[in-house]
């Protein structure tokens, strides 16, 4: 972990989540705050839901510690691997099989992809048997169950 010295002891913390509690994630310098919203039978996979944090009203000057943290509809699923939590992310890329058909045709992806609908409505890639598949990932993130600490460096 790098960053400041406090978000480095307090990554070591292992708590156990709870449905409901608060958690706090820590970044380089800054923590966030996210509520628990669902827990695995083994504990081992969690879903939490981000909150959107502002002051309580008051004028927010350099320093300002007090805060109102709102729940957003923005849930992550945070899984327990490899002796750490880790943030799950799923992602529809171009299969293996399909690049290496694509590779030995010498056209143009262009005119290769031609007839097939690969995009959603959003711009982003579908999940089509043969030519893409679902990859997840898992990126290590510093999370302590039961602690609801935000904080913001000024210094930055």
């Amino acid at each position: 972990m790098k960053g400041s010295f406090i978000n480095w002891m307090y990554s070591t913390i292992q708590t156990i989540p709870n449905k409901g509690d608060w958690a706090t994630i820590c970044l380089y310098t800054d923590r966030q705050v996210a509520k628990v919203h669902d827990v695995s039978k083994d504990g081992k996979s969690v879903i939490i839901q981000h909150c959107n944090t502002t002051g309580d009203g008051t004028e927010l000057p350099m320093g300002h510690q007090d805060w109102k943290h709102e729940p957003i509809d923005h849930f992550e699923t945070i899984v327990y691997r490899n002796k750490s939590w880790r943030k799950e992310s799923k992602s529809i890329e171009f299969d293996d099989k399909w690049y290496k058909q694509y590779e030995r045709s010498g056209e143009r992806f262009k005119d290769y992809t031609i007839g097939l609908d690969l995009w959603d409505e959003r711009g982003r890639l579908k999940l089509i048997d043969g030519v893409t598949k679902l990859k997840t990932t898992y990126s290590k993130i510093n999370i302590v169950f039961g602690v609801c600490d935000y904080h913001y460096d000024w210094t930055f």
